[in-house]
């Protein structure tokens, strides 16, 4: 099974005020299971009448990014300027 994760990171300059902000999902053992789990127990068989191949993806690709979602969730990180300056904060880890 394929994980997927994107991560977003935008650099704001407001005025004077300097942040980044991380947008990312957290994978904990806990949420895999939970999601799995939430896979295998979904009843698949309305999709096995369906005979389009295309409309088939889509709903299963529908269901599927509907429990990612639901189990994986959005969580955003802002980073203002001064703690960028931080010793541990080396120009790798900031972009």
């Amino acid at each position: 099974m394929p994980i997927f994760s994107s991560f977003y990171i935008a650099y704001n300059n407001i005025g004077s005020s300097h942040s980044l902000t991380f947008t990312n999902r957290k994978f904990t053992d806990d949420e895999i299971n939970a999601f799995k789990l939430s896979l295998s127990s979904y009843d698949w068989q309305p999709t096995s009448i369906v005979c389009d191949v295309n409309d088939l993806f889509n709903q299963y690709m529908e269901k599927f990014s509907e429990l990612y979602n639901l189990h994986f969730t959005v969580s955003t990180t802002k980073m203002i300027e001064k703690h960028l300056g931080q010793p541990y904060c080396t120009s790798p880890l900031v972009f």
